[in-house]
């Protein structure tokens, strides 16, 4: 048989005028939700953090390797070459900045 439910009565321990702000009795936590709520903050964290590195890192060393190309196709002094070495400078300081602004965070 189940035990019966023990009544507790705080109000009798305290003063006549105080207040009960916050009450708050928690359960151990089952070992399956631990594993899950594991489970699910790892691919929070995957989804959030490695998943933005992953496709801005592909998407910088696509623009890269593409301005690279445009350069050493048609070499430096071209017109094509003028329009996309800002672009190159551009990519670079992003980078830059991005590892600094997760630094600093």
């Amino acid at each position: 048989m189940s035990e019966p439910i023990k009544k507790f009565d705080v109000a009798g321990m305290l003063p006549r005028d105080a207040l009960i702000k916050e009450l708050k009795i928690e359960a151990p936590e089952d070992p399956d939700d631990k594993k899950l709520r594991l489970h699910m903050e790892y691919w929070t964290w995957v989804v959030k953090e490695l998943a933005a590195y992953a496709i801005s890192f592909l998407f910088v060393l696509i623009i890269g390797l593409y301005c690279f190309f445009v350069v050493a196709r048609y070499g430096v002094a071209s017109p094509e070459a003028k329009l996309v070495l800002p672009l190159i400078t551009t990519l670079f300081g992003g980078v830059v900045g991005m590892v600094i602004g997760r630094a600093s965070k």
